[in-house]
């Protein structure tokens, strides 16, 4: 049942309104005789609705009382009052009555006022509810939610652009929306304003546009926002959603490092392949030496063999029996190449190639050949500085039926102890971890006496 309090310094009134009320259908909780005695009783029954007159005895009249009750309670008033006086009436109205019946009334229009009200308070609730949700959802959205008016001038500052920009929503309303923008870009705000008042539509499908924001300390940082026209009655509005992105600058830049760092380590892979390349040329050839019939005669120069490289490795590979490459004349001919490249004296650096009679497939060969160019190589610039003499040998066998091994070992100074071999900055050991990678081996590392490398990988099908 449904609680009214009733308010009168005439107790006949009082009374009379008690009967008709119950006689409706609600329960009258209370009644009081003057506006304080009103406030009070309001805290204390909290009713549904008050009922009350304005001219009462003491020091607050009804207006007064009703003003306090909708700040302490925010309990609706309906005023019924024997004073229709425009002066009474302007001041009802700053309270925001549910009703103002002049006495003496019928019952009907009692019944119509109450049931109004009542109505009334249940919709504006609601409304009270679903803008509390709203706002509360605004407020804990992370990004910038900004609600501006036909000037440009902000009313509505959410939590997420307080914590992007400094600012508190008071310090923020009624100022303009160019205030958190840089100068170089307020002109793409411009333009932006420009556009959707030009096609008085409300663009709902806006891209991002990307400017620079000014935080209260006046520090710039990067901000991507949608501005969005709403026009609403007749009034324009306009809502700007704005996000931070410095991580995502702070990303891209990093991602941007990556790739040149990269493009340089291809750039420096590529030009050691390139360095590598006429060994691969020098496999083929004796590949081709090997298996080419007695009567064979070539009338191709070296450079027209070189570009005809391609299609004699497919010729190979589509053929019934994959080709096998001695891997210990391969091994032979790539050290001398790379002795002769440094212009070193086998006098002051003494190879030694310890080879079992192997024959691999050429990509294994291939693929091994590297491994040992670039690890003899790095034995040549770094194991024997200041001309000293020394011994770089090579070994590769079968460790057991299913693994290969492949050693490439020198007596020079020995490996830098502050460098991680597996994790190192050199390129060429980057590569030489690529390659055992790719052979599916492992690569193992002893400092004892010089430098020994050790490659251990399956034998493939």
């Amino acid at each position: 049942m449904t609680s009214i309090m009733v308010v009168d310094d005439e107790a006949t009134i009082t009374t009379q309104l008690e009967e008709r009320l119950t006689s409706m259908g609600y329960e009258v909780v209370s009644s009081a005789s003057s506006g304080q005695e009103a406030v009070q009783k309001a805290k204390d029954y909290k009713p549904a609705l008050i009922l009350m007159d304005i001219v009462m005895p003491g020091k607050i009249d009804g207006i007064k009382a009703a003003e306090l009750i909708k700040e302490e309670s925010d309990i609706p008033v309906v005023f019924l009052t024997a004073y229709g006086d425009d002066k009474f009436i302007q001041r009802a109205k700053k309270v925001e009555p549910m009703g103002y019946i002049i006495k003496p009334y019928h019952e009907n229009e009692l019944r119509a006022a109450v049931e109004i009200a009542l109505f009334n308070k249940k919709i504006f609730k609601s409304l009270k509810e679903s803008e509390k949700e709203w706002r509360e959802l605004a407020e804990d959205i992370h990004e910038g939610i900004i609600l501006a008016n036909r000037k440009g001038e902000i009313f509505f500052w959410n939590k997420g652009a307080e914590y992007i920009f400094g600012y508190t929503q008071n310090e923020a309303r009624g100022k303009s929306l160019e205030f958190i923008l840089s100068e170089g870009t307020k002109n793409i705000y411009k333009n932006r304003i420009k556009q959707l008042f030009s096609s008085r539509k409300e663009d709902i499908t806006s891209e991002w546009i990307e400017v620079v924001g000014v935080k209260k300390d006046y520090s710039r940082f990067p901000v991507q926002m949608i501005l969005n026209f709403k026009k609403v009655k007749n009034n324009d509005y306009f809502i700007c959603v704005v996000r931070d992105i410095t991580k995502q600058k702070k990303i891209e830049s990093r991602m941007e490092t990556k790739i040149k760092e990269k493009d340089l380590l291809i750039e420096e892979f590529h030009n050691r392949i390139k360095h590598n390349l006429s060994l691969v040329y020098r496999l083929l050839s004796m590949q081709l030496d090997f298996n080419k019939p007695r009567n064979f005669i070539s009338k191709k120069n070296d450079q027209e063999l070189f570009q005809g490289l391609e299609s004699v490795f497919s010729e190979k590979f589509n053929s019934q029996k994959t080709p096998k490459v001695n891997f210990s004349k391969y091994i032979t001919s790539i050290i001398d190449r790379l002795l002769e490249s440094y212009k070193i004296n086998k006098n002051q650096i003494k190879p030694f190639i310890k080879i079992n009679d192997i024959y691999l497939d050429v990509k294994t060969a291939t693929l091994c050949g590297l491994l040992v160019s670039e690890l003899v190589s790095n034995s040549i610039k770094h194991a024997f500085p200041e001309s000293k003499k020394g011994n770089i040998s090579v070994y590769f066998s079968k460790q057991d039926d299913k693994k290969y091994c492949l050693k490439v070992i020198d007596n020079g100074i020995g490996f830098p102890k502050n460098l991680d071999y597996k994790n190192p900055n050199s390129r060429g050991l980057e590569i030489v971890n690529d390659i055992t990678s790719h052979l599916q081996g492992i690569l193992k590392l002893k400092k004892k006496r010089g430098t020994e490398f050790s490659v251990i990988f399956p034998i493939h099908d």
